[in-house]
């Protein structure tokens, strides 16, 4: 379900918050429509998701429908957030020329030469496995297989794909990793295109 209008058009429902010494009824929610259960407000004071009144919990703060809000207020601006929505939407052709640029240091675990990944890889790069490539860090391991297993399988195309990780850049020279993943180095690989 979608609420068409910020809240001077479809209100919000002001609810009642205690948090440990906070106290607070007036916080604005949409989770009151998606709450189908129940009326909000079973004490009938006016203060709605109260917890543990004489008549019982008001709202179980929990949805029983999704609603998401398109908050404008004129035409022209519902028009305008639907345009974009509908743009954002369709997927670009795939013959659209892109560059990729992947990069991470090691978070937990850099796999040495005897225990390093076997993946096939086709994104232009080392191999896992390949002498000039002794280690190779989680965050390549991951990030690389993320683009074939979700960039590349899903028929995305690109022209050139940058690798900038503690163990393999696209700009080494002799051994992977020769390149320095730096800030510094980031911002000029970025700054090219």
């Amino acid at each position: 379900m979608v609420l068409g209008g910020d809240n001077t058009i479809m209100p919000d429902r002001d609810c009642y918050v205690i948090s440990g010494t906070y106290t607070n009824s007036t916080i604005p929610t949409d989770l009151y429509y998606a709450g189908l259960d129940s009326t909000w407000d079973e004490d009938g004071d006016g203060v709605y998701g109260e917890a543990d009144t004489a008549a019982g919990d008001e709202g179980d703060l929990a949805y029983d429908v999704l609603v998401g809000r398109i908050p404008v207020r004129t035409a022209a601006h519902a028009d305008a957030y639907i345009n974009k929505l509908i743009a954002y939407d369709i997927p670009p052709p795939y013959d659209l020329a892109c560059k990729y640029v992947m990069s991470g240091i090691h978070l937990w675990d850099s796999y040495q030469t005897t225990d390093r990944p076997s993946d096939t890889m086709n994104d232009g790069h080392l191999a896992f496995r390949d002498d000039n490539h002794p280690t190779v860090s989680d965050a390549e391991m991951w990030c690389r297989r993320m683009f074939r297993d979700r960039v590349q399988a899903y028929g995305f195309q690109s022209t050139q794909i940058g690798c900038l990780f503690d163990s393999l850049t696209s700009w080494d020279t002799g051994l992977a990793g020769s390149y320095a993943a730096s800030p510094t180095n980031l911002v000029t690989r970025f700054s090219e295109g």
